[in-house]
């Protein structure tokens, strides 16, 4: 696996953690 490989990686699952904190803090504050 290249370092461009592992990079994509890691920022396609920094991108879904950030999109599952987000729902988190939207579904939170809407209670």
């Amino acid at each position: 696996m290249s370092n461009d490989d592992a990079a994509g990686e890691v920022t396609e699952s920094l991108k879904t953690i950030g999109a599952g904190v987000l729902s988190a803090n939207d579904a939170f504050f809407c209670l």
